[in-house]
């Protein structure tokens, strides 16, 4: 009888903390408190803390779909569409405003490659390219 009262107790202990989670936000843009928390103690007294549009908001604010859109595109395309490394870039930089309106054609780009850029259809699913394009129209324009 002991054991089933202490599984009960861990049991609503759980789901109360996973409630509180996700209902949680803060007053810095509808972030979760959590989030506030971790860029604290991250980042120290960096500007991040109090930025709405830092980084690591941004990415917290994509979807799943989104976020792994960023990740290929840091891939496949940052070294030559912006490299924060290197003083020139081979391509544009990327951004909402080449996209937005311009998905299908964004799409044969990447799949089909121009003369100056690789064709990504065999190293990149259809899945994988929409996900890229889904990340680049909530990338703000420079």
């Amino acid at each position: 009888m002991k054991r089933v009262r202490v599984l009960i107790v861990l049991c609503a202990t759980f789901t109360a903390g996973v409630s509180a989670q996700q209902g949680g936000s803060s007053a810095g843009g509808g972030a979760p408190a959590e989030l506030d928390q971790w860029i604290r103690a991250t980042g120290g007294a960096s500007k991040a803390v109090s930025d709405p549009n830092s980084e690591t908001r941004f990415l917290a604010s994509l979807t799943q779909a989104e976020r792994q859109g960023g990740f290929l595109f840091r891939q496949r395309c940052n070294a030559c569409h912006y490299s924060a490394l290197s003083p020139m870039s081979f391509g544009p930089r990327l951004s909402q405003k080449n996209v937005e309106g311009r998905e299908e054609m964004a799409r044969t780009t990447i799949g089909d490659g121009t003369p100056r850029m690789p064709a990504f259809r065999y190293g990149l699913s259809p899945a994988q390219i929409d996900s890229i394009i889904g990340y680049l129209k909530k990338v703000k324009a420079p």
